[in-house]
């Protein structure tokens, strides 16, 4: 028998690779715009030529086999590798060139990614960066229909299509501005908070990026009511200021303004909760050379912090 490489279409990997991430071949088809049949067909004829069940499937029941999962594993690779491929024969670092459109959350302050930012600017001068400062659900979404690069984001993703690796991690503490009772008040502990009125997030809910915060509210029983919402750090930091209530600030991103003597840093010494920050990229998607040397760069200096 001949080698399956030397007649497989790439073009059955792509349709088995979108049946899986729609979980449907009806879904598939209209992402493909093609006919249900048709994406049968392909399925079929994959099955065919790699001798194994992919996918078992019934009305009520649709399940990736274990065959099924490391031929996903390999497919999605595939343009990733086209890419790094196209990239390294006959183009010079020196010549990569591109823009870079990459969606980062509000006060996502984290040396490692600056450090990473310096680098690229670096190594490939022609390469043109656009930083937008955006909501998680928004830059995933983006991600997600190629609008951007990459992502700087604080949601955990579960996803086949979205890759992702951990960049750093965000300490969270809670401050009050100079317009608070508590801001002259000395020797004070988590008691003192208790009645307190509270700056918060819209996405501390449950399931949210922020709902750490949430859960060591009702841990230590701080249920004042909240004064004021909103789903940015920036605006957050400005009601603290003013005195809306209490609020938690990135540690880093509050630094500055507890320097000038704006806000004051509350107990718990050890801050409320670790935010994880993650760098997310669609990988079913062909990077351009300045996108995969963008996500090296700051992979490297992730892994070797």
């Amino acid at each position: 028998m001949r080698p399956v490489n030397e007649y497989l279409d790439l073009n059955l990997l792509r349709t088995f690779v979108t049946i899986v991430n729609e979980k449907s071949i009806s879904e598939a088809a209209n992402k493909l715009y093609v006919t249900q049949p048709a994406v049968s067909s392909s399925l079929k004829r994959l099955e065919m030529h790699l001798e194994s069940s992919l996918i078992e499937r019934s009305s009520r029941h649709f399940h990736v086999t274990e065959a099924g999962l490391k031929v996903y594993e390999e497919a999605i690779q595939i343009p990733s590798r086209v890419s790094r491929l196209c990239m390294n024969i006959g183009n010079d670092k020196d010549k990569i060139e591109g823009i870079l459109k990459i969606g980062i959350v509000s006060g996502a302050r984290i040396n490692i990614f600056d450090k990473s930012l310096e680098h690229i600017h670096t190594m490939h001068p022609n390469i043109t960066c656009e930083l937008k400062e955006l909501l998680s659900q928004d830059i995933i979404r983006s991600v997600a229909f190629e609008s951007l690069s990459l992502g700087i984001t604080t949601l955990p993703l579960k996803s086949q299509s979205i890759k992702s690796f951990l960049l750093g991690t965000q300490r969270y503490r809670l401050y009050c501005g100079k317009a608070h009772p508590l801001y002259e008040r000395n020797d004070l502990s988590l008691n003192d908070l208790t009645d307190c009125e509270w700056v918060s997030y819209t996405n501390s809910q449950l399931n949210g990026s922020l709902f750490e915060i949430e859960k060591f509210r009702i841990k230590h029983s701080l249920l004042g009511k909240n004064a004021a919402i909103t789903q940015s750090l920036n605006e957050a930091r400005r009601l603290i200021k003013c005195g809306w209530g209490i609020g938690c600030l990135p540690e880093s991103f509050a630094r500055d303004e507890e320097i000038k003597l704006n806000l004051r840093a509350l107990p718990p010494s050890e801050g409320v909760a670790n935010i994880d920050l993650y760098v997310i990229w669609n990988s079913q998607t062909v990077l351009t050379g300045a996108e995969q040397a963008a996500i090296d760069i700051i992979k490297e200096h992730a892994f070797f912090h």
